[in-house]
């Protein structure tokens, strides 16, 4: 089992809705070591295009190519949990400035939680 620090990019496979089969696409990891290797599970935000919409709590990434990425890109809050053998592979991981904004929008959506 591989495990991934809190601002890695990774692959995951996401589920198609409406047909069978499913798609790669990146995800970023927001779990803690500690907890992938005693739960064997790993919590991942989306990352996406979002070439067609837009949520307000969405975060650019602005050094995109520097995390992996093949093109502008976004932190979107849909969280996640999935089993760590499941992830296919990191790509890179967000660089100091997109971290801090990731977690800065974290806590002004949880700010009693973190």
């Amino acid at each position: 089992m591989t495990i991934f620090e809190p601002g890695t990019v990774v692959d995951v496979p996401f589920p198609f809705i409406e047909k069978e089969g499913s798609k790669t696409r990146p995800a970023l990891v927001l779990s803690v070591s500690s907890f992938q290797s005693s739960c064997g599970a790993c919590v991942l935000a989306m990352i996406t295009s979002a070439e067609r919409s837009a949520w307000p709590t969405d975060v650019q990434l602005s050094d995109w190519r520097f995390a992996g990425l093949k093109k502008p890109s976004l932190l979107r809050w849909k969280v996640f949990t999935l089993d760590d053998a499941l992830i296919l592979g990191a790509r890179g991981a967000l660089s100091q400035e997109d971290w801090s904004r990731v977690r800065a929008s974290l806590e002004s959506i949880f700010p009693k939680v973190i």
